[in-house]
């Protein structure tokens, strides 16, 4: 049964995705971004969603939190849409939709002769921050979460393919590869704002969550510079990708270091909220 679920999944998934292709890029996100806002709200984790802002802003309306939510599942909608169009976002293209500030972060981190840690977290598009390191010369190798169906993670992987200089699946089986790539003066790419269940609980608007350290980890063992991005969504099909200094890690510990990561994150999201992903399972159940 699970084989016949992942087919007909795939299936669903394969002709959306090329049906999508056909469009432009403003029209592909556009369709997106209507389906989003209409099955967004109908779906359970709806109630997640309204939950954890609630529990992270308490100072908002029930008005004011619904119309956050309307806007995230847009936003993501829109996100959705955009993935068949990645393969095209190259050359001119790129940079008629995407303007890049503190691209200097990155010749200052390469100047030392090591790879960095390129971290972000599920902000707007986030696929649009390893395009950006791609496109200005710094190509990432990407730790991501594969897919549970393998049909669609080859289809996830085929999109990617081109803005990137390699692929990790998350677990324990990737540290070796990552060390090793980092070691040969590569860059590796982290969204590191999801729960791990096995990570440190770290204060994430003044509650403590499950938080993934290796990047903390591996910046501190091997002397790697940690570079934050933030990706923002500007008149709904343009984007801005924010690159910021390295993180000061001297002296710190892991623990330090991700609550400075969460504390930044916390402030790029208290300033466009619509922008991340609220449906993460972040905090603890009993706080959802």
């Amino acid at each position: 049964m699970k084989k016949v679920h992942y087919f007909i999944e795939a299936i669903l998934a394969y002709l959306f995705y090329y049906s999508l292709r056909m469009f432009s890029f403003d029209t592909a996100s556009n369709i997106g971004g209507r389906i989003g806002k209409w099955i967004g709200p109908k779906l359970e984790v709806h109630k997640i969603a309204y939950n954890n802002i609630k529990n992270a802003m308490p100072e908002l309306s029930k008005d004011e939190i619904q119309i956050i939510l309307k806007d995230m599942w847009e936003n993501l909608g829109r996100t959705v849409g955009e993935f068949s169009q990645l393969p095209r976002l190259t050359g001119d293209e790129f940079k008629k939709r995407v303007t890049i500030e503190g691209e200097e972060h990155f010749e200052k981190a390469k100047a030392r002769g090591k790879g960095f840690i390129f971290f972000s977290g599920h902000f707007a598009n986030w696929e649009i921050a390893p395009k950006t390191a791609a496109e200005i010369g710094y190509p990432l190798a990407l730790v991501y979460r594969h897919s549970n169906n393998p049909m669609v993670d080859r289809l996830i992987l085929k999109t990617r393919k081109g803005a990137h200089n390699g692929m990790f699946s998350k677990g324990k089986g990737a540290v070796k590869g990552i060390l090793a790539h980092l070691k040969k003066g590569g860059h590796i790419g982290m969204l590191v704002d999801q729960k791990k269940s096995d990570g440190i609980p770290i204060k994430f608007f003044g509650r403590d969550v499950m938080t993934a350290q290796a990047a903390a980890d591996f910046a501190l063992k091997y002397g790697i510079p940690l570079i934050p991005a933030k990706v923002k969504r500007v008149n709904k099909t343009h984007f801005q990708t924010t690159i910021f200094p390295e993180l000061e890690i001297e002296g710190k510990s892991t623990e330090q270091i991700m609550t400075e990561v969460n504390e930044l994150f916390e402030s790029w999201i208290r300033e466009t909220p619509s922008q991340w992903l609220w449906v993460h399972k972040r905090w603890p159940e009993e706080d959802i």
